[in-house]
């Protein structure tokens, strides 16, 4: 299974997409995205079809989907500020945006979007999908919550003490 990251390189800019193909040991570019190259504030991958990529350029502000593992790009509707993105381990046209404001779900692969109701007006730092298709989110002021019917009702797990930035 390739490994893809997005950054800044030690020399300065923004690194595009690169891709491991040996569980990190070395890593090639793939694409640049955009002509000014992009830098990937959050990214996801789809588990039913590992070509389909989403990123999100925190540079320019845009949402760019490739279906053929990054060799092209296309931009998407962008919403809101996106911090994280998590795409439906069964279904990739699935994808959820954690944002300044709330979580945001598309039901078409991101070509439209809409503002789920439960957490609107929240900080959303992270959201991930577990192999059952459990969505699991963390949420400012709430903190650890999941769904298990992709978004349409959510539990707020335990309290663990931590603003979990990271899942």
């Amino acid at each position: 299974i390739p490994l893809y990251a997005s950054g800044h390189p030690s020399t300065g800019g923004n690194a595009g997409l690169i891709k491991s193909t040996d569980g990190g040991i070395t890593w090639d570019t793939v694409s640049k995205v955009t002509e000014s190259v992009a830098d990937f504030h959050a990214m996801a991958i789809s588990k039913q079809n590992p070509e389909i990529l989403i990123g999100y350029d925190g540079s320019s502000r845009t949402l760019f989907k490739t279906l053929d593992s990054g060799k092209n790009w296309k931009t998407l509707e962008t919403p809101e500020f996106i911090l994280s993105l998590a795409i439906s381990p069964n279904d990739s046209e699935i994808v959820f945006a954690g944002t300044g404001n709330g979580i945001i779900k598309s039901t078409n692969g991101g070509q439209t979007w809409v503002n789920l109701e439960q957490y609107k007006g929240l900080l959303v730092y992270s959201l991930t999908f577990d192999n059952n298709q459990v969505l699991f989110a963390s949420i400012d002021k709430f903190g650890l919550t999941r769904s298990d019917d992709l978004g349409n009702t959510w539990t707020d797990l335990p309290d663990i003490d931590l603003t979990v930035t990271s899942i």
